[in-house]
Parts: structure tokens; C-alpha cells; sequence
């Protein structure tokens, strides 16, 4: 069962905990959970963001940071967007920093200016089971 954003977004904390409980139940186990928080308000940059961890400014047991970049070809190498990981791809937990914002402009959704740096949690395997 995937429950995306599109479903699973709009609903209460009360519904979502019902869910969960659900699939949790004799024969269920979730394999994966996607946990973002959107920065609004612009509190940090990417760039800030880079920085802060570059510098070992965070406390994590991560070993890894990886950087991605991505633009256009047909639109003269435009900025498509910039993604930091902290973790590795095989890791239990992995953390996505990107500028959904950038994303959604480039995708051409009229909201795109109601978002910022998007902060994804994805806990896999045990850890999104428990």
C-alpha cells in the first residue's frame, strides 16, 4: 500500500495514527515512512544548510553527506534543484534537504510560492516499523 502525500496529506493526526495502526496490525509491517517539514518561512537556506553540516555543526550518526544538482538542458543548464543527504542510500534513516520551491516552479504549479526548503526524514525497514 503507498499512502502519498496526495492522500495522506490532508489528513487529521487522529486518522493518520488510525492508519498506521491498521497496517501495523497481525500481518502488516511498513517498509518505509517519508516524514517532511516544509520551512516556510525561509528560517535557513540550502546553502545554510550545507554550510552548518560542512562545518560539523550537527550531531548525527550518519557517516555520509552527499550533494546533487540538477538543470535543464533545453533551457540553457537552468537550475532544476539541489538536494543534500545526510546518511547513506543503505542506511535505515536518511535525511533529504532540497528547495521544493525550485522544484515546484520548474514544474509550473501555481502553489509554488507556498513552499521553501523542504526537510525529509525517511526512516526505513525497523526503524519505520517501530
Amino acid at each position: 500500500m503507498d499512502l502519498s502525500d496526495g492522500i495522506a496529506s490532508g489528513w487529521v493526526f487522529e486518522k493518520t495514527q488510525g492508519v498506521l495502526r491498521w497496517i501495523r496490525g497481525p500481518k502488516g509491517h511498513r517498509t518505509r515512512i517519508d516524514c517532511a517539514l516544509d520551512d516556510r518561512k525561509g528560517l535557513m537556506s540550502l546553502a545554510q544548510s550545507r554550510d552548518v553540516i560542512g562545518a560539523a555543526q550537527i550531531v548525527t550518526r550518519a557517516e555520509e553527506l552527499e550533494g546533487r544538482e540538477r538543470s535543464s538542458l533545453r533551457q540553457k543548464c537552468s537550475a532544476k534543484g539541489a538536494t543534500l543527504y545526510i546518511g547513506s542510500t543503505q542506511s535505515k534513516t536518511r535525511l533529504r534537504i532540497y528547495d521544493k520551491r525550485l522544484e515546484l516552479q520548474y514544474k509550473h504549479r501555481t502553489d509554488w510560492e507556498g513552499y521553501g526548503i523542504r526537510w525529509e526524514l525517511e526512516p526505513r525497514k525497523e526503524r519505520a516499523h517501530t
